[in-house]
């Protein structure tokens, strides 16, 4: 496989759980009963929107390249959501759980893309900027979670 078809799906790869990540943000927010937590997880669900939206664009600029699908994982992380919330008695503790698996798991598939960094300057840039707003929204969620 060439350098750039190697590139691309890395980074189809990331952008393909940056939607995934919206999606189950929106799924929260659509769950939490909390005001608060409502609030965090729509701006989580619409800065991952401009993630994504951002990373196409470097794919079109770089590559001719756009997509704008989600994944099998994706689905199945809004379905444990709503299973979680079948079944449990507090739901926004689960969802805070859930947040703080989302943006480790999040934080993890960044470093995992950005270790082999041979994108073009913009992209890796981009994705740079992306991962230390994941580091800053981890930590935001790891001290809700004390706050249970």
């Amino acid at each position: 496989m060439d350098a750039k078809k190697t590139e691309l799906n890395r980074l189809d790869d990331i952008l393909e759980k940056i939607i995934d990540a919206a999606k189950t943000f929106e799924k929260a927010a659509e769950l939490s009963k909390n005001k608060y937590l409502k609030d965090y997880f729509t701006k989580r669900s619409k800065e991952r929107k401009k993630f994504a939206e951002s990373l196409n664009f470097e794919f079109k600029n770089q590559y001719n390249y756009t997509r704008k699908i989600g994944s099998a994982f994706g689905v199945l992380n809004r379905m444990w959501l709503d299973i979680k919330d079948f079944f449990s008695t507090d739901t926004d503790e689960a969802l805070l759980e859930k947040a703080l698996q989302i943006e480790r798991q999040s934080l993890e598939d960044y470093k995992n893309t950005l270790n082999n960094d041979s994108f073009p300057m913009a992209i890796g840039a981009l994705l740079r900027d992306q991962k230390m707003r994941i580091q800053v929204n981890l930590n935001k969620v790891k001290s809700l979670a004390d706050l249970e």
